[in-house]
């Protein structure tokens, strides 16, 4: 059954210029993890009405534990852990 994670995070808005780099790093993590075979789709959406509120969404994860160590690896990888956001992860599977 394969499942979605969604992490979403609240940026700092006192550090604006590394919003662009943030949003690109991140793109291409999502770009690399996708193409491991590790998930089948991935966004990066931000709030409506708060842009400061960002969402990673990863779906058709079939093994969860897999996937976040691959997850890790990536982050670390790309230089994302670097902008010390916390991430909160909510795991869905279908009905």
């Amino acid at each position: 059954m394969p499942l979605t994670l969604y992490v979403y995070f609240k940026l700092d808005e006192t550090e604006p210029a590394l919003i662009g780099s943030l949003a690109d790093l991140t793109v291409a993590m999502q770009e690399d993890l996708a193409g491991s075979a590790t998930c089948t789709r991935q966004a990066l959406l931000r709030r409506r009405d708060d842009a400061l509120t960002w969402m990673e969404i990863y779906e058709g994860i079939v093994d969860a534990e897999q996937f976040r160590s691959a997850l890790a690896e990536a982050r670390s990888r790309y230089g994302l852990d670097r902008f010390g956001l916390i991430r909160h992860e909510e795991w869905f599977q279908p009905l």
